[in-house]
């Protein structure tokens, strides 16, 4: 009788053993994270890439970052291939995928842009609907356009490429947010086009809101402890007032927090 239990409570000991060294493998874990191509030359997204470090680090996770187009970033997360995406705005849509962190990193209006040099005036949103506009492939503003009465849209899968498109009167606009209001500067990569050519500007009234954040594939199976684990990461560094200047060095507005940290 006294072996039958000994034999018991040393089962359980090394059940809960390993239970342990499996927890501690997962927390030590690489986790990929996907953003949208061109997100280097974006000074939010790098917001976004240090935020998710550093609270990746206090969480005792390691992290790997991939840029894919859009669309492609949207089929591994929902595969499983990646493990989420570190610069996706909220969408009720696609909460059927992604995990949302409850506290954004940003929040920001969305606007239309243009060439610097194009000529086209709108005084409201219907006026800006009628012109041609580039927006990127599996895009959820693609979406609220057409339901918008938006008619002339064209799908791309690169930043770089809506940039382009848009310099070149290819279309009249792209919708996006910026850190700065003042406009949007595509990058110096753009061969035979001057210089001043490579600034878009906003036209025309807001066209909505977006908040960003970080956001877990719910195919990987431990989404909802990853996510407990980067939130307590992120509430942490919030009480310890480190944001204020992690913001600063990128020029970026910190949101404001719901909740006490």
């Amino acid at each position: 009788m006294r072996r039958k239990r000994y034999n018991i409570i040393t089962q359980v000991f090394c059940c809960l053993v390993l239970l342990n060294s499996l927890m501690n493998v997962q927390a030590n874990e690489t986790l990929t994270f996907g953003c949208s191509t061109g997100a280097e030359e974006r000074r939010a997204a790098l917001l976004f890439k240090e935020l998710t470090t550093i609270s990746a680090q206090i969480a005792g996770y390691k992290v790997k970052f991939v840029e894919y187009p859009w669309a492609r970033v949207v089929e591994s997360i929902k595969s499983g291939q990646i493990d989420g995406s570190y610069c996706v705005s909220y969408e009720l849509e696609r909460e059927s995928w992604l995990d949302f962190l409850t506290d954004p990193f940003f929040i920001t209006k969305l606007f239309f842009y243009k060439a610097s040099d194009n000529p086209i005036k709108a005084s409201n949103v219907q006026e800006l609907l009628q012109y041609s506009i580039g927006v990127h492939a599996q895009s959820f503003i693609a979406n609220k356009l057409i339901n918008m009465g938006a008619k002339r849209l064209h799908t791309v899968h690169t930043s770089h490429s809506l940039c382009l498109l848009v310099l070149l009167k290819r279309v009249e606009l792209m919708p996006s947010f910026a850190p700065s209001y003042d406009g949007i500067r595509c990058g110096s990569t753009i061969k035979d086009l001057p210089s001043e050519r490579y600034f878009l500007v906003p036209i025309g009234p807001s066209i909505g809101q977006e908040s960003h954040h970080l956001g877990i594939s719910k195919a990987n199976p431990q989404h909802k402890k990853i996510k407990q684990d980067f939130e307590r990461a992120f509430r942490k560094l919030q009480k310890e007032g480190r944001l204020p200047a992690i913001y600063q060095r990128y020029q970026v507005a910190m949101p404001t927090f719901e909740h006490k940290p």
